[in-house]
């Protein structure tokens, strides 16, 4: 019998930054932001490989239903143009991507994704082999047609787990430079510095997540937590008292 093994490389781009490459996948940029007076933008793909390869370009809604699900749905209200397309070595092309919708009252979000195709020689391939392929993760917004951002940082303990709750409760994603926990004595001095940072959080979405426990050699030290926020063009935190030995193994 015939054996064929398929290995999926799938990259996300949720952080900005360069060309990234996913195997022999180059793209830039990383991320799209869509609006009214942005309604289309230009998404270059390059083969950086040695082989010519086939590419597929796919649309998906993305949202997040509930605290930590990521849901995932085709959709036909992003549009890219070609949805299929062949590049030699070192060739490039540039994708064409627009919403077929208008801004609304909430940012919309979808997942471009940008497939290598397997080739005629792979499918004809005879014997056992491994083939890679590689899928990458393009981020889509569409802003509303007004823009309001509000993020609600909290902390929570849950026995003697304390926990980070991020809610966005505004109409657009949040990418915060930074959200760190710092763990402070009853006098105020800082004893430990957690880094609980998400990459997106999209609009009026919530993540909740464990907060690393400050070393054993502070914790009974410990006496507050405050978690902030870094956002481009501002800060937001919010603090909890902690009881004696709540951070205790």
């Amino acid at each position: 019998m015939k054996l064929r093994h398929l290995l999926l490389v799938a990259a996300g781009a949720l952080a900005l930054g360069g060309r990234p490459r996913a195997a022999n996948l180059e793209i830039a940029p990383v991320l799209v932001e869509l609006g009214k007076n942005a309604p289309s933008a230009t998404v270059t793909v390059r083969n950086g490989g040695t082989t010519p390869v086939r590419y597929q370009v796919s649309a998906m809604a993305w949202t997040e239903p509930s605290p930590g699900e990521t849901r995932l749905v085709p959709s036909d209200e992003l549009a890219a143009y070609p949805p299929l397309f062949s590049l030699g070595p070192g060739e490039e092309r540039k994708i064409r991507v627009g919403a077929t919708v208008q801004p609304g009252a909430e940012e919309r979000a979808w997942r471009l994704f940008v497939e290598e195709l397997p080739s005629a020689v792979d499918v004809r391939a005879a014997g056992a082999q491994i083939a890679i392929r590689t899928r990458f993760a393009i981020p889509v917004f569409l802003a509303p047609a007004r823009v309001q951002p509000r993020l609600l940082p909290s902390l929570l303990l849950s026995g003697r787990t304390l926990k980070s709750v991020l809610r966005n409760a505004g109409n657009v994603h949040v990418r915060p430079r930074a959200v760190t926990v710092t763990f402070t004595s009853l006098t105020g001095e800082v004893l430990h510095t957690a880094d609980v940072s998400p990459a997106v959080l999209l609009a009026l979405a919530e993540r909740t997540g464990d907060v690393p426990a400050p070393p054993a050699k502070v914790c009974a030290q410990v006496r507050k937590a405050t978690i902030v926020a870094e956002l481009p063009d501002d800060s937001v935190q919010s603090w909890l008292a902690l009881p004696d030995g709540a951070c205790a193994p």
